[in-house]
């Protein structure tokens, strides 16, 4: 529930509908969050005190939030692949197995994160994004 609440507070920020309210087997929703907007981001959500578990090799860019608690929640920001590579920490695991999957970690770079307050200024994040991971390649 944590995940889609997240995605709750992100809609309303941005003043845009995407949240899929869908029940289903979870390898037909691996894909970005913001898939609606045709964007390709993702949202993650973490009860405060707790890291944000991403991809060690991200596909595409985050949005971190806090959850505090069911009614309030901090949208941190939006972390580049780049900024997700750099700030990895498997020791921010708390579930064994998950760890011992080796194919998450956990995230601590929120210093990093890319602030909006609307729909325009994800999409300037988002594009130059696009844009330096084009010439990094």
């Amino acid at each position: 529930m944590t995940g889609v609440l997240g995605e709750v507070a992100v809609e309303e920020l941005i003043h845009k509908q995407f949240v899929n309210w869908t029940v289903g087997a979870a390898k037909f929703y691996n894909k970005a969050d913001l898939t609606k907007l045709n964007l390709n981001i993702g949202i993650k959500t973490v009860e405060m005190g707790k890291l944000p578990v991403i991809h060690k090799k991200p596909k595409r860019p985050e949005i971190i939030n806090l959850k505090v608690n069911d009614h309030f929640f901090y949208i941190c920001g939006l972390a580049t692949r780049e900024t997700l590579l750099k700030y990895q920490d498997d020791d921010g695991i708390l579930s064994p197995a998950l760890r011992k999957k080796g194919n998450k970690t956990a995230f601590y770079g929120f210093s990093e994160l890319i602030k909006f307050n609307n729909f325009t200024e994800l999409i300037k994040a988002y594009y130059t994004d696009l844009f330096i991971s084009k010439i990094a390649i």
